[in-house]
């Protein structure tokens, strides 16, 4: 494991606006968030303030009682499950790739540029994800979910596509079925908590761009130090999640509704995250509550979740921060980009659940 950080000066953001931070990375693979016991070739991943593990070719990355989130091409998202372990194998930005080797994985695709893909390798077969979409994979049984975008598995000379709504064994036969997209589990609910986190930093992110008038040329991932996470933002116009959270680019960012600062973390607005205890999965206008029974309405073409799903021991908040000793929070200082590094570190927005990280 090793541990990059290049820093250089970017502008800042008046009237008590925190500035943010571009990341000018030349590869895949930064450990953005993890929670509970989290290892990198074998070694705890060690919660370091402004600091981003990045793994390099053939490490693994696995959890045990915990969860991890890795950033891969800008808009994508590999989340790990408890119990289980990747190994990269390309962190080409344009095409990263990693090996399943236990439990389940998440893939979030929010954006995948025209050339671009993520693959991800399960046994002998190949599953490459080109589109915008939500997709889980589990090693036992070794099955692909396809929740909303489009798949394509390939395995020796044979090739299948898998549509949204079905799924399909990589053992076997290769056959796509149709699933029960309608209900989902705690990691699928965790994974949905994390989009919106990460959406409600774009307001923030993007808001400080328009605000100092940084250039913002292409889509890429932005260091927000009000969230002390990195987030997603577009170039242009908007995008929004498989689970229905929008990401605006700092042209159209003025439309956005501004976060709702509150006691249980931050609600409110197009892209704020919940409160512990509720579910991911809102649409323009708002995160979508649950109550104690019934599901979340379909949103932005992802499936709802039964509130079963919701019981999770951890609500997926933000770890990190601005790095020590090389700028801060504050409303005069300088942004600094940040090259191939981050941190998992720092605590939650929100209160509730067990994470590496204090709350906040």
């Amino acid at each position: 494991m090793r541990l990059a950080l290049t820093l250089v000066a970017i502008g800042c953001i008046p009237a008590g606006i925190s500035y943010a931070q571009q990341v000018v990375s030349a590869h895949a693979g930064v450990v953005h968030y993890v929670e509970g016991r989290v290892f990198i070739a074998d070694q705890p991943v060690q919660q370091k303030f402004g600091q981003f593990p990045d793994l390099q070719p053939d490490e693994v990355l696995r959890t045990e009682a915990g969860r991890a989130e890795v950033l891969l091409t800008p808009g994508a998202f590999l989340r790990l499950a408890e119990d289980s372990s990747v190994r990269m194998l390309s962190r080409e930005l344009s095409n990263p790739s990693f090996e399943l080797l236990s439990g389940s994985v998440m893939v979030e695709c929010d954006d995948v540029p025209k050339g671009a893909s993520v693959t991800l390798r399960s046994g002998d077969h190949s599953i490459v994800f080109e589109k915008h979409g939500l997709y889980r994979v589990d090693a036992e049984p070794a099955l692909l979910r396809v929740y909303d975008g489009k798949a394509v598995v390939h395995s020796g000379s044979k090739e299948l596509a898998v549509g949204g709504g079905k799924q399909a064994s990589l053992t076997g036969a290769m056959e796509a079925e149709k699933f029960d997209a309608k209900n989902g589990d705690a990691f699928y609910a965790w994974n949905g908590l994390r989009s919106s986190y990460i959406a409600s930093a774009n307001v923030s992110a993007a808001r400080g761009l328009l605000a100092s008038g940084s250039p913002w040329n292409a889509n890429g991932w932005i260091f927000d130090p009000w969230f002390g996470a990195f987030t997603f933002v577009p170039y242009n116009g908007l995008m929004y999640s498989p689970y229905g959270w929008a990401f605006w680019s700092p042209s159209y960012v003025m439309f956005a509704p501004p976060p709702v600062y509150g006691g249980g973390g931050f609600v409110g607005g197009t892209s704020g995250p919940v409160r512990p205890g509720t579910i991911a999965g809102g649409r323009p206008g708002g995160p979508t509550r649950v109550g104690t029974s019934g599901t979340v309405p379909r949103a932005g073409g992802a499936p709802p979740v039964a509130p079963a799903a919701v019981a999770s021991r951890s609500i997926g908040g933000f770890g990190g921060g601005v790095p020590s000793g090389v700028g801060g929070a504050s409303s005069s200082g300088g942004g600094i980009a940040h090259a191939s590094g981050g941190a998992t570190g720092g605590g939650h927005m929100g209160g509730g659940g067990i994470s590496a990280g204090g709350h906040r």
